[in-house]
């Protein structure tokens, strides 16, 4: 009789554990699941995604774009796009209202900020209503003082990609 109580408490045990097991696997699951969203928007449609916001100053939302299976993307949304560059370039501002694109350079590099033509030929250029991707598979942007983002295909086929706002 003790015996069996044993086995059956290992059988307890035992199970407990796959519950538990398989809980955390399907919560990881579902996490990963939303965190990349997949979208596939057809010629002239958009989606708006929402920026998350804190008062903590290191708070400083992101907006990835990956897996986009080619064509057209206008961003719009903001006045202003960042992309961070690397080595002694700081990053690229994409000003909508002014149209312009600068490229600026660490102090220490010596090299003044460069104005880019705007041209549609450019993997980014800009629109009238904000910036529109081309020619590459995944970009990334500083979205600070967003409250949402509009993307749009202005391709003439539909394109497939996965979008994420995240709060670094």
């Amino acid at each position: 009789m003790n015996n069996k109580r044993k086995q059956l408490n290992k059988w307890n045990l035992g199970c407990s554990g796959l519950v538990i097991i398989v809980t955390i696997v399907f919560t990881c699951y579902i996490y990963l699941y939303f965190k990349n969203a997949s979208y596939t928007l057809k010629p002239g449609d958009s989606i708006v995604l929402k920026v998350p916001t804190s008062k903590q100053k290191e708070f400083s939302p992101k907006l990835y774009l990956s897996k986009i299976s080619g064509g057209k993307l206008e961003l719009s949304g903001r006045s202003s796009w960042w992309q961070k560059g690397e080595g002694s370039l700081v990053g690229t501002n994409y000003d909508v209202l002014k149209q312009e694109i600068s490229e600026i350079y660490s102090s220490s590099s010596n090299i003044p900020t460069k104005v880019i033509k705007n041209e549609p030929n450019n993997s980014i250029y800009l629109s009238k209503e904000g910036i529109v991707l081309q020619s590459k598979e995944s970009w990334e942007f500083e979205i600070p003082n967003s409250k949402q983002i509009k993307i749009t295909n202005i391709s003439d086929r539909d394109i497939r990609f996965e979008a994420q706002v995240t709060g670094e």
